[in-house]
């Protein structure tokens, strides 16, 4: 589905149909408040979604061996997510000596652009997205995201 800022398709009769209507960042949510107006804005929640990294196991390194800086981003594989410029950082960490593997996860149209990206950069040693373009369970997901060091998600503001 399109984000209500960008194709706000019949919100105010679908408000007022519907119990509530649950939007997950608030610039969106002031965007639906308006198109819905005065009688159903209180039908209309913030509720930001994401994961509690409380869940997540904390493994101490204990390897003798100076390891890659681990470096995992989840997301949906569409611009506004900025996955072609985490891959660009990549070069530049790569070309000042800095030694990280990054793991990219998610679905999405932009899979075969980011890998194609990945090999013309010659980053194959350092970067890989994982999940072919369809994403991979949140068990497997959970895993990367706790073996790694760092969580990026190099998010844009797009047209």
């Amino acid at each position: 589905s399109d984000d209500v800022t960008k194709i706000p398709e019949l919100v105010r009769e679908k408000a007022e149909k519907a119990s509530f209507i649950a939007v997950c960042n608030k610039k969106a949510w002031e965007k639906c408040v308006e198109l819905v107006g005065p009688n159903f804005s209180s039908k209309v929640l913030l509720h930001y979604h994401g994961m509690d990294p409380s869940i997540l196991p904390v493994e101490e390194n204990t390897a003798v061996e100076p390891h890659k800086f681990k470096i995992v981003s989840v997301g949906r594989l569409v611009e506004k997510k900025g996955f072609t410029y985490l891959i660009d950082a990549a070069k530049i960490l790569k070309e000042e000596g800095i030694s990280c593997g990054i793991s990219i996860i998610g679905p999405g149209p932009l899979y075969k652009e980011l890998t194609e990206k990945i090999t013309a950069l010659s980053l194959g040693d350092t970067v890989e997205v994982l999940g072919e373009g369809q994403g991979m369970p949140n068990n497997e997901v959970l895993q990367y995201m706790s073996e790694a060091d760092a969580f990026v998600l190099p998010s844009i503001e797009t047209s």
